[in-house]
């Protein structure tokens, strides 16, 4: 375990103290360094992905965050405090014990389950619950309004009888949620401020890139952006005419999801990883327990796309991860046309795991001395040709098939 230490530490630039919490854990080392390790890593994923209320379905260890004490025991516990945030007591509590102000709503803005107060937190955990059971009744509602209606259909040799399917679905009205935390920067889009941000870091859009889906040559030059913090665009810029092109009709694009759907969207700027700052991204709009990506159709489209491709599942998927939500709904817009196709992308923590080992080593040019993926061919592969080197293109085959 001593020698995996040392070598992790050399391996790791940034987030030392999560390759010791793992490797602790993994050694299952019940020691005092590793119990405050595992208190910071929760309280980290709680501030970070349990209090926004369109990430729902994540997991923390809430014993972990409040633990028992003895009763002769006079210590009394209060929750970690964010140095910038306001601090209030809440009076509704029995125990007036101290919370979190992270942010508090304006006086007009509405928050469902519970009167909205000036001090009120806005991401409470009862008002997720809400938005959960909402979602949640969707469903129950398209399965109580399914009806079954027959019709005839008249022809000269006879008559046969169709089933004819009408569904309708009530959506529950729902409020806009507001993005916050720690890691989110909340600048404006398409800036310089914002581009600085985005220099030296693995966005989300170009995930695909690093693992070669575009080829050798695009490989090397977002690998070599990254590990140089050059900016990609100003060694290759986008094309003006399809950058623009999203720009001016992401917009118009929410707004007919939103009309479709009945599902608000909040739009977003910029998310890092909550435990690895090299990491981070920008989706185009957060709901009440979803993300949206925009994907606009270049002009003289068949209209919108009739599928996904390997980088859209590896965009949503690290946008997810960002942000602690579970469900991307990824639309096609066809601006011309004024339609739109949306699919619905869940997390696949697997692809993440994977992924994320292969590009760390790379940007950071240290041999894998560790592959414990073995679900499938293609990963035991994957780790035959990366295990002991730093992968590269070629090692990386196995992950584009």
């Amino acid at each position: 375990m001593v020698s995996r230490l040392k070598t992790g530490i050399q391996e790791t630039e940034v987030n030392v103290e999560s390759h010791i919490y793992d490797q602790l854990k993994k050694f299952d080392v019940k020691s005092g360094l590793f119990q405050q390790l595992h208190y910071n890593y929760n309280y980290r994923l709680k501030n970070a992905l349990q209090d926004h209320n369109y990430a729902k379905d994540c997991w923390y260890d809430e014993q972990v965050l409040k633990p028992n004490f003895s009763v002769n025991n006079g210590d009394v516990w209060h929750a970690p405090l964010l140095l910038d945030n306001n601090i209030t007591e809440d009076l509704n509590n029995e125990d007036h014990q101290l919370v979190t102000v992270m942010l508090a709503p304006a006086e007009d803005q509405y928050v469902p389950s519970a009167p909205v107060t000036k001090n009120q937190p806005m991401y409470e955990h009862e008002t997720v619950n809400v938005y959960v059971k909402q979602l949640e009744g969707i469903v129950e509602a398209a399965k109580g309004n399914l009806v079954s209606e027959e019709g005839e259909n008249t022809q000269e040799k006879g008559t046969t009888k169709e089933n004819q399917f009408e569904l309708f679905v009530s959506v529950p009205p729902m409020e806009e949620v507001n993005p916050f935390g720690f890691n989110y920067h909340d600048i404006k889009q398409n800036t310089q401020v914002w581009f600085d941000l985005r220099i030296g870091k693995v966005t989300c859009s170009i995930i695909g890139y690093l693992v070669g889906l575009a080829g050798e040559k695009e490989h090397l030059h977002y690998l070599t952006c990254i590990k140089n913090k050059i900016d990609p665009n100003k060694v290759k810029p986008r094309k003006f005419a399809s950058f623009t092109r999203g720009q001016q009709f992401e917009s118009e694009a929410i707004k007919a999801f939103v009309s479709e759907t009945k599902l608000p969207v909040t739009s977003c700027v910029f998310f890092t990883h909550p435990n690895d700052n090299k990491y981070g991204g920008s989706p185009d709009g957060v709901g009440p327990g979803f993300l949206l990506e925009v994907k606009t159709r270049v002009a003289g489209s068949d209209g919108p796309l009739m599928a996904i491709t390997a980088h859209h599942l590896l965009q949503t998927n690290y946008q997810m991860a960002m942000t602690g939500a579970t469900i991307v709904f990824l639309q096609s817009y066809d601006p011309e046309k004024k339609t739109f196709n949306t699919f619905l992308i869940q997390k696949n923590n697997l692809l993440l795991t994977v992924t994320k080992t292969i590009i760390d080593h790379m940007i950071t040019e240290h041999a894998i001395t560790e592959w414990p993926h073995e679900e499938n061919k293609l990963l035991k592969k994957l780790g035959e040709l990366n295990f002991g080197q730093v992968p590269n293109f070629q090692s990386m085959k196995p992950l584009r098939s």
